[in-house]
């Protein structure tokens, strides 16, 4: 009966049914809270650059904080700052 009830919920999810693919994104660790963030939006939250995905949560971007700060570059996306000896403003120069 357990595995037929496995069974059922991953037929369901594979089909794309969204109570069961929210369901399972609940309980999931390390899942996100759905924030209710814009689709592709961007943001640095600290040192860490994130993206909000089409459930409304935001994942990181990448794997690791940005070593110098996180920022927004010329083209309008958030990507990692880079300190040199020619930054006048601390490294916060994309």
């Amino acid at each position: 009966m357990k595995r037929l009830l496995t069974m059922i919920v991953l037929a369901l999810s594979l089909a794309g049914c969204p109570i069961v693919r929210e369901g399972t994104l609940l309980v999931t660790p390390g899942v996100p809270p759905v924030s209710g963030c814009t689709y592709q939006a961007e943001r640095c939250n600290g040192a860490m650059p994130e993206v909000c995905s089409a459930s409304h949560r935001w994942w990181p971007s990448q794997a690791a904080p940005c070593p110098h700060g996180c920022g927004w570059g010329d083209d309008t996306h958030v990507r990692c700052m880079r300190a040199g000896p020619f930054d006048s403003d601390g490294g916060t120069t994309p």
